[in-house]
Protein backbone atom coordinates (compact mmCIF):
# COMPACT_ATOMS: atom_id res chain seq x y z
CA UNK A 1 0.00 0.00 0.00
CA UNK A 2 1.15 3.23 -0.82
CA UNK A 3 -0.14 6.33 1.21
CA UNK A 4 0.51 8.77 -1.22
CA UNK A 5 -1.27 7.02 -4.05
CA UNK A 6 -4.75 7.13 -2.98
CA UNK A 7 -5.16 4.08 -0.60
CA UNK A 8 -3.59 1.88 -4.40
CA UNK A 9 -1.52 -0.49 -5.18
CA UNK A 10 0.64 -0.42 -8.66
CA UNK A 11 1.12 -3.12 -10.17
CA UNK A 12 4.02 -2.49 -12.61
CA UNK A 13 6.79 0.04 -12.42
CA UNK A 14 8.30 -0.50 -15.60
CA UNK A 15 8.83 3.00 -17.59
CA UNK A 16 7.38 2.91 -21.08
CA UNK A 17 4.41 1.85 -19.25
CA UNK A 18 3.91 5.57 -17.84
CA UNK A 19 1.51 7.14 -20.12
CA UNK A 20 -0.81 3.88 -19.88
CA UNK A 21 -0.06 2.39 -16.71
CA UNK A 22 -1.48 -1.46 -15.81
CA UNK A 23 -2.84 -0.21 -11.78
CA UNK A 24 -6.11 -1.38 -10.43
CA UNK A 25 -7.45 -0.30 -6.86
CA UNK A 26 -7.22 -3.43 -4.69
CA UNK A 27 -9.80 -3.18 -1.96
CA UNK A 28 -8.32 -4.32 1.37
CA UNK A 29 -10.42 -5.31 4.31
CA UNK A 30 -10.19 -3.38 7.65
CA UNK A 31 -10.86 -4.96 10.60
CA UNK A 32 -13.45 -3.03 12.90
CA UNK A 33 -11.54 -2.42 16.06
CA UNK A 34 -12.53 -3.92 19.21
CA UNK A 35 -14.79 -1.37 21.73
CA UNK A 36 -12.54 -0.22 24.06
CA UNK A 37 -13.37 1.39 27.40
CA UNK A 38 -11.45 3.92 29.01
CA UNK A 39 -9.66 2.62 31.98
CA UNK A 40 -10.78 4.08 35.61
CA UNK A 41 -7.76 5.58 37.13
CA UNK A 42 -6.97 4.56 40.24
CA UNK A 43 -8.20 5.77 43.21
CA UNK A 44 -5.88 8.25 44.98
CA UNK A 45 -3.87 7.37 48.12
CA UNK A 46 -6.25 7.43 51.37
CA UNK A 47 -5.86 9.97 53.50
CA UNK A 48 -7.36 10.88 57.17
CA UNK A 49 -7.49 14.17 58.45
CA UNK A 50 -7.38 15.71 62.03
CA UNK A 51 -7.22 18.94 64.23
CA UNK A 52 -3.69 19.52 64.99
CA UNK A 53 -4.36 22.93 67.04
CA UNK A 54 -5.47 25.83 67.27
CA UNK A 55 -4.45 29.66 66.89
CA UNK A 56 -5.83 32.68 68.63
CA UNK A 57 -6.26 36.09 66.71
CA UNK A 58 -6.56 39.35 67.67
CA UNK A 59 -10.26 40.07 65.73
CA UNK A 60 -12.61 37.47 63.98
CA UNK A 61 -11.70 35.68 61.53
CA UNK A 62 -12.65 35.88 57.76
CA UNK A 63 -10.93 35.26 54.97
CA UNK A 64 -8.59 32.86 54.36
CA UNK A 65 -5.84 32.17 52.30
CA UNK A 66 -2.04 29.96 52.23
CA UNK A 67 0.88 29.06 50.48
CA UNK A 68 4.61 28.60 50.48
CA UNK A 69 4.30 27.63 54.26
CA UNK A 70 2.56 30.73 55.50
CA UNK A 71 -1.73 31.27 56.44
CA UNK A 72 -3.16 34.52 56.00
CA UNK A 73 -6.45 35.47 57.55
CA UNK A 74 -8.31 38.69 57.29
CA UNK A 75 -9.94 39.65 61.02
CA UNK A 76 -11.55 42.69 62.26
CA UNK A 77 -12.43 43.76 66.30
CA UNK A 78 -16.13 44.20 66.56
CA UNK A 79 -14.79 45.97 70.04
CA UNK A 80 -11.68 48.15 68.66
CA UNK A 81 -13.22 48.88 64.64
CA UNK A 82 -10.15 47.73 63.65
CA UNK A 83 -8.78 45.52 60.76
CA UNK A 84 -5.85 43.21 60.38
CA UNK A 85 -4.42 40.54 57.68
CA UNK A 86 -2.34 38.23 60.17
CA UNK A 87 0.38 36.08 59.15
CA UNK A 88 0.83 32.61 60.74
CA UNK A 89 3.75 30.70 60.12
CA UNK A 90 1.99 26.89 59.17
CA UNK A 91 4.93 25.02 60.68
CA UNK A 92 5.11 26.52 63.98
CA UNK A 93 1.57 28.27 64.84
CA UNK A 94 2.68 31.20 65.73
CA UNK A 95 1.21 34.57 64.55
CA UNK A 96 4.71 36.13 62.67
CA UNK A 97 2.76 39.50 61.59
CA UNK A 98 -0.39 41.67 61.97
CA UNK A 99 -0.73 44.46 59.05
CA UNK A 100 -3.33 46.93 59.60
CA UNK A 101 -5.28 47.50 57.30
CA UNK A 102 -8.30 50.30 56.24
CA UNK A 103 -12.33 49.36 55.80
CA UNK A 104 -12.99 45.32 56.12
CA UNK A 105 -10.72 43.49 54.41
CA UNK A 106 -12.12 39.77 51.85
CA UNK A 107 -11.08 37.55 49.54
CA UNK A 108 -7.24 36.89 50.34
CA UNK A 109 -5.47 35.48 47.59
CA UNK A 110 -1.99 35.14 47.91
CA UNK A 111 0.36 34.52 44.56
CA UNK A 112 3.28 36.92 42.80
CA UNK A 113 5.19 37.41 45.91
CA UNK A 114 2.29 39.17 47.31
CA UNK A 115 -0.87 39.04 49.42
CA UNK A 116 -3.97 40.84 47.21
CA UNK A 117 -6.50 42.80 49.79
CA UNK A 118 -9.97 43.86 48.79
CA UNK A 119 -10.94 46.41 51.10
CA UNK A 120 -13.66 49.25 51.90
CA UNK A 121 -16.99 49.67 51.00
CA UNK A 122 -18.67 50.90 47.50
CA UNK A 123 -18.60 52.80 46.30
CA UNK A 124 -14.56 53.96 47.89
CA UNK A 125 -13.01 50.12 47.20
CA UNK A 126 -9.66 49.10 46.48
CA UNK A 127 -7.07 46.20 45.91
CA UNK A 128 -4.28 46.38 48.47
CA UNK A 129 -0.88 44.62 47.86
CA UNK A 130 1.15 43.07 50.71
CA UNK A 131 4.30 42.51 50.01
CA UNK A 132 5.11 39.12 51.62
CA UNK A 133 8.87 39.78 51.99
CA UNK A 134 8.00 42.79 54.43
CA UNK A 135 4.53 42.36 55.50
CA UNK A 136 3.78 45.70 54.18
CA UNK A 137 1.44 47.41 52.25
CA UNK A 138 2.76 48.36 48.88
CA UNK A 139 0.62 49.03 46.31
CA UNK A 140 -3.06 49.54 45.81
CA UNK A 141 -5.86 49.87 42.68
CA UNK A 142 -8.63 51.87 43.51
CA UNK A 143 -12.28 50.96 42.50
CA UNK A 144 -11.55 46.96 42.05
CA UNK A 145 -12.79 44.51 44.71
CA UNK A 146 -13.27 40.86 45.40
CA UNK A 147 -13.24 38.04 44.38
CA UNK A 148 -9.41 37.55 43.41
CA UNK A 149 -7.74 35.09 41.44
CA UNK A 150 -4.14 35.06 40.72
CA UNK A 151 -2.36 33.25 38.28
CA UNK A 152 0.92 33.37 35.82
CA UNK A 153 -0.69 35.71 33.71
CA UNK A 154 -1.49 38.05 36.52
CA UNK A 155 -3.75 39.61 39.57
CA UNK A 156 -7.66 39.02 38.57
CA UNK A 157 -10.20 41.25 40.29
CA UNK A 158 -13.67 42.76 39.69
CA UNK A 159 -14.44 45.76 38.44
CA UNK A 160 -17.75 47.29 38.48
CA UNK A 161 -19.99 49.03 35.53
CA UNK A 162 -22.68 51.57 35.58
CA UNK A 163 -25.42 48.97 36.07
CA UNK A 164 -25.94 45.78 37.97
CA UNK A 165 -24.98 43.48 35.35
CA UNK A 166 -22.39 45.64 33.71
CA UNK A 167 -18.61 44.01 36.12
CA UNK A 168 -16.02 42.71 34.52
CA UNK A 169 -13.29 40.64 35.44
CA UNK A 170 -9.54 42.69 34.84
CA UNK A 171 -5.95 41.73 34.92
CA UNK A 172 -3.60 43.39 36.40
CA UNK A 173 0.21 43.31 36.17
CA UNK A 174 1.43 42.49 39.61
CA UNK A 175 4.45 44.78 39.62
CA UNK A 176 3.07 48.40 37.69
CA UNK A 177 -0.71 47.65 39.37
CA UNK A 178 -2.04 48.58 36.05
CA UNK A 179 -5.31 47.12 34.41
CA UNK A 180 -4.40 45.12 31.24
CA UNK A 181 -7.30 43.72 30.08
CA UNK A 182 -11.35 43.75 30.61
CA UNK A 183 -13.33 40.92 30.37
CA UNK A 184 -17.69 41.65 30.90
CA UNK A 185 -18.68 39.12 32.60
CA UNK A 186 -22.50 40.54 33.91
CA UNK A 187 -23.28 40.38 37.44
CA UNK A 188 -20.25 41.10 40.06
CA UNK A 189 -19.35 37.58 40.02
CA UNK A 190 -19.88 35.38 43.50
CA UNK A 191 -16.80 33.35 43.10
CA UNK A 192 -13.20 33.48 41.08
CA UNK A 193 -10.87 30.97 40.72
CA UNK A 194 -7.97 30.14 38.29
CA UNK A 195 -6.76 26.68 36.88
CA UNK A 196 -5.92 25.20 33.67
CA UNK A 197 -4.73 28.70 32.33
CA UNK A 198 -8.32 29.76 32.99
CA UNK A 199 -10.14 31.91 34.96
CA UNK A 200 -13.39 30.19 35.99
CA UNK A 201 -16.26 32.53 37.82
CA UNK A 202 -19.41 32.24 38.43
CA UNK A 203 -22.42 35.39 37.99
CA UNK A 204 -25.83 35.81 36.53
CA UNK A 205 -25.03 37.17 33.18
CA UNK A 206 -25.44 40.80 31.14
CA UNK A 207 -28.38 41.92 29.64
CA UNK A 208 -30.77 39.87 32.20
CA UNK A 209 -31.12 36.86 29.78
CA UNK A 210 -31.25 34.55 32.24
CA UNK A 211 -32.31 34.36 35.95
CA UNK A 212 -29.76 31.50 36.60
CA UNK A 213 -26.22 31.31 38.16
CA UNK A 214 -24.06 30.26 34.96
CA UNK A 215 -20.17 29.47 34.79
CA UNK A 216 -17.99 31.31 33.06
CA UNK A 217 -14.16 30.60 30.95
CA UNK A 218 -11.78 33.25 30.48
CA UNK A 219 -8.71 32.67 28.80
CA UNK A 220 -6.17 34.08 30.99
CA UNK A 221 -3.48 34.49 28.54
CA UNK A 222 -5.78 36.62 25.84
CA UNK A 223 -7.68 38.12 28.45
CA UNK A 224 -11.19 36.40 26.10
CA UNK A 225 -14.38 34.95 27.15
CA UNK A 226 -13.62 31.06 26.13
CA UNK A 227 -16.78 29.58 27.15
CA UNK A 228 -20.56 29.46 28.95
CA UNK A 229 -21.16 26.74 30.61
CA UNK A 230 -24.78 25.56 30.70
CA UNK A 231 -25.35 24.82 34.07
CA UNK A 232 -27.42 26.05 36.60
CA UNK A 233 -25.47 26.93 39.80
CA UNK A 234 -26.58 26.41 43.12
CA UNK A 235 -23.74 28.04 45.39
CA UNK A 236 -21.16 30.92 45.40
CA UNK A 237 -18.36 28.38 45.67
CA UNK A 238 -15.52 27.32 43.02
CA UNK A 239 -12.43 24.99 43.57
CA UNK A 240 -10.09 24.59 40.45
CA UNK A 241 -7.09 22.75 39.44
CA UNK A 242 -5.32 21.94 36.09
CA UNK A 243 -7.93 19.53 34.49
CA UNK A 244 -10.72 21.21 35.64
CA UNK A 245 -13.65 23.33 37.94
CA UNK A 246 -16.07 21.92 40.45
CA UNK A 247 -19.22 23.81 41.61
CA UNK A 248 -22.57 22.88 42.97
CA UNK A 249 -25.15 23.00 40.24
CA UNK A 250 -29.28 21.59 40.11
CA UNK A 251 -29.59 18.99 38.70
CA UNK A 252 -31.42 19.39 35.33
CA UNK A 253 -34.42 17.12 36.22
CA UNK A 254 -34.76 18.32 39.32
CA UNK A 255 -34.72 22.14 40.38
CA UNK A 256 -34.72 20.93 43.90
CA UNK A 257 -31.44 18.93 43.69
CA UNK A 258 -28.13 20.17 44.06
CA UNK A 259 -25.22 17.78 43.47
CA UNK A 260 -21.19 18.12 43.20
CA UNK A 261 -20.34 18.47 39.09
CA UNK A 262 -16.75 18.96 37.90
CA UNK A 263 -16.31 20.60 34.35
CA UNK A 264 -13.61 19.10 32.27
CA UNK A 265 -11.19 22.07 30.92
CA UNK A 266 -10.37 20.04 28.11
CA UNK A 267 -13.80 20.12 26.50
CA UNK A 268 -15.47 22.48 29.00
CA UNK A 269 -18.53 19.64 29.91
CA UNK A 270 -19.63 18.01 32.57
CA UNK A 271 -17.58 15.22 33.03
CA UNK A 272 -18.80 12.08 35.25
CA UNK A 273 -21.72 11.28 37.90
CA UNK A 274 -22.37 13.93 39.92
CA UNK A 275 -21.37 13.35 43.43
CA UNK A 276 -24.29 13.24 45.99
CA UNK A 277 -23.51 16.22 47.80
CA UNK A 278 -26.13 19.23 48.96
CA UNK A 279 -24.28 21.35 50.46
CA UNK A 280 -21.17 21.41 48.51
CA UNK A 281 -18.64 24.84 49.38
CA UNK A 282 -15.56 23.54 47.13
CA UNK A 283 -12.51 25.26 48.15
CA UNK A 284 -8.95 23.16 47.26
CA UNK A 285 -8.72 20.37 44.94
CA UNK A 286 -5.58 18.64 46.57
CA UNK A 287 -4.46 14.69 47.51
CA UNK A 288 -6.65 13.50 44.76
CA UNK A 289 -9.57 15.06 46.46
CA UNK A 290 -11.41 18.55 46.16
CA UNK A 291 -12.19 19.62 49.76
CA UNK A 292 -15.19 21.76 50.91
CA UNK A 293 -17.10 22.46 54.14
CA UNK A 294 -20.17 20.86 54.31
CA UNK A 295 -23.57 21.75 55.69
CA UNK A 296 -26.68 20.26 57.20
CA UNK A 297 -28.51 18.57 54.38
CA UNK A 298 -26.29 15.68 53.67
CA UNK A 299 -26.66 12.76 56.36
CA UNK A 300 -23.69 11.80 57.74
CA UNK A 301 -21.86 14.56 56.95
CA UNK A 302 -21.18 16.94 60.06
CA UNK A 303 -22.55 20.44 59.85
CA UNK A 304 -19.72 22.54 59.56
CA UNK A 305 -17.18 19.96 58.99
CA UNK A 306 -14.21 19.83 56.24
CA UNK A 307 -14.67 16.99 53.78
CA UNK A 308 -12.55 15.25 51.23
CA UNK A 309 -14.77 14.43 48.03
CA UNK A 310 -12.67 11.20 46.60
CA UNK A 311 -12.54 12.44 42.54
CA UNK A 312 -12.03 9.13 40.96
CA UNK A 313 -15.15 7.63 43.11
CA UNK A 314 -16.99 10.33 43.43
CA UNK A 315 -17.25 9.13 47.12
CA UNK A 316 -16.47 11.35 50.34
CA UNK A 317 -14.01 9.10 51.82
CA UNK A 318 -12.98 12.10 54.55
CA UNK A 319 -14.54 13.95 57.21
CA UNK A 320 -13.34 15.83 60.40
CA UNK A 321 -15.30 18.36 62.04
CA UNK A 322 -13.38 21.40 63.79
CA UNK A 323 -14.60 22.58 67.50
CA UNK A 324 -16.79 25.37 65.56
CA UNK A 325 -17.40 25.86 62.15
CA UNK A 326 -16.76 29.34 59.75
CA UNK A 327 -19.06 31.89 59.40
CA UNK A 328 -20.12 31.88 55.95
CA UNK A 329 -21.87 34.95 55.87
CA UNK A 330 -18.84 37.16 57.07
CA UNK A 331 -16.50 34.76 54.58
CA UNK A 332 -17.38 33.76 51.55
CA UNK A 333 -13.67 31.98 51.82
CA UNK A 334 -13.18 30.73 55.07
CA UNK A 335 -10.80 27.73 54.37
CA UNK A 336 -7.78 27.15 52.71
CA UNK A 337 -4.70 24.64 51.93
CA UNK A 338 -1.30 25.13 52.83
CA UNK A 339 0.79 22.49 49.75
CA UNK A 340 3.83 22.88 52.46
CA UNK A 341 2.82 21.78 55.58
CA UNK A 342 -0.06 19.38 54.09
CA UNK A 343 -2.26 21.43 56.39
CA UNK A 344 -5.96 22.96 55.72
CA UNK A 345 -6.70 26.59 58.05
CA UNK A 346 -10.46 27.49 58.70
CA UNK A 347 -11.75 30.17 60.45
CA UNK A 348 -14.09 29.51 63.90
CA UNK A 349 -17.45 31.15 63.37
CA UNK A 350 -17.69 34.80 65.63
CA UNK A 351 -14.97 33.69 67.67
CA UNK A 352 -10.42 34.64 67.66
CA UNK A 353 -9.61 31.46 66.18
CA UNK A 354 -8.43 29.65 63.43
CA UNK A 355 -8.29 25.91 63.33
CA UNK A 356 -5.59 23.33 62.22
CA UNK A 357 -6.48 20.41 60.15
CA UNK A 358 -3.45 18.17 58.79
CA UNK A 359 -4.15 16.00 56.36
CA UNK A 360 -1.67 12.49 56.38
CA UNK A 361 -1.39 9.33 54.70
CA UNK A 362 -4.29 6.67 56.39
CA UNK A 363 -2.63 4.20 58.25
Amino acid sequence: MNADEGGVTRLTETPQFESSPTWQPVPVEEESPEPTETPTPPSPTAVSAHVAGRVRLEGVPGSVAAADGSVWVATYDYERAEAAVVRIDAATNEVVASIPVEGTPSNLAVGAGAVWVPSGAQPAVALLRIDAATNEVNGRVENVHGPIAVDATGVWAIEDGPDERDAAAVRIDPESLEIEARVPVGESPFDMVAGAGSIWLVAYPSGGETDYVRLLRIDAASGELEASVPLRASGLWLAADDSGVWLPAWDPDDENDSSAYFVDASTNEVSGEPADVYNFRPFAVVEGRVWFISGPHDPGLPDGGVCGLNIVTRAVDVCVEPESGPNLELAHDPAAFDPVTRSIWIGAFEEPWITRIDVVPAP
